[in-house]
């Protein structure tokens, strides 16, 4: 790809990003243009529709979440690397709710769909497993819980904040704390996993 025409499609995505972090996946294309400093014809050239450009901001954003973790593994102990990484990833997924639901409803199944979420899982993997061997995680959790976590919590604050958000990466209603509890929750400190008589008996107790 040339110089210029590189400069476009780079242009042409942070500025979509930042219309459908703001209104959705619905973002007008020609808004979009407009704010990349492109003409209309430029941005359907590069990407014929809309789908393709959804693809494309979503795939730069998961690869940039991505190689947050690297950042963070090298600032923090493992556990506490992990648990930001999940944060991050719940206010990226509840930004880009509307986009990924669009991609995952289209008919065609996309690689660069299934790419993403390869991307997702190996990070995941990587800091749960450096957590793991830090004994800062509990060896009963798997990344694909701590994915489906963030993916129900994402989906509810998509739910009540509506389709609107007001700031980039930080949806409207979002709450950290929410996350930090949920967290908690599945065990992700390194505790043993209370037995089922244990729970029983605490059960009996309450009564």
């Amino acid at each position: 790809m040339r110089v210029d025409a590189q400069r476009n499609y780079d242009a042409i995505v942070e500025a979509a990003a930042r219309e459908i972090y703001r209104v959705g996946a619905s973002a007008s294309l020609e808004e979009i243009a407009c704010q990349a400093g492109v003409g209309s014809a430029t941005l359907h050239r590069r990407f014929r529709t809309r789908r393709e450009l959804l693809q494309a901001v979503f795939t730069d954003r998961v690869q940039h979440i991505c190689a947050r973790a690297s950042t963070l593994s090298s600032t923090m102990s493992p556990g506490d690397a992990l648990r930001a990484w999940l944060l991050e990833l719940t206010q990226f997924s509840a930004a880009t709710r509307g986009v990924a639901d669009t991609l995952i409803l289209d008919a065609k199944p996309d690689p660069a769909t299934s790419s993403c979420e390869a991307m997702l899982v190996s990070t995941a993997t990587t800091l749960l497993a450096e957590a793991l061997e830090a004994g800062e995680a509990a060896s009963w959790v798997s990344a694909l819980d701590l994915l489906a976590l963030v993916n129900s919590i994402s989906a509810r604050r998509t739910h009540r904040a509506g389709p609107i958000r007001t700031h980039p990466g930080t949806p409207r209603g979002f709450s950290p704390s929410r996350l930090t509890v949920f967290v908690e929750r599945a065990h992700l400190q390194p505790h043993a996993a209370p037995s089922r008589a244990t729970t029983t008996s605490r059960r009996d107790k309450t009564r």
